[in-house]
């Protein structure tokens, strides 16, 4: 979904379309968010216990912020392939 209706994908929802497990997919993205930390970037410190954290949403904004991903990597994505059950 596009627009002000938007919402991230869930783990369930990454792991389905990676063809990966669900607990793979939480630690590939907790990594990345462990790796990123030495550059301070918004919203990916912790507060308090971060066990139950989740950083996708950080992560995509600063992927967009400092053009890791643009806008035409997103639109190219086939919307086919997110929604495989």
């Amino acid at each position: 979904q596009r627009g002000a209706g938007a919402v991230p994908a869930t783990y369930a929802q990454i792991a389905r379309r990676l063809d990966r497990q669900q607990g793979y997919v939480r630690n590939v993205v907790r990594g990345i968010r462990d790796e990123l930390l030495v550059y301070d970037l918004p919203g990916l410190m912790a507060t308090g216990s971060s066990s139950g954290a989740d950083y996708r949403i950080p992560l995509a904004q600063a992927a967009l912020r400092h053009g890791w991903v643009t806008l035409n990597d997103v639109e190219h994505l086939d919307p086919v392939a997110g929604n495989r059950q």
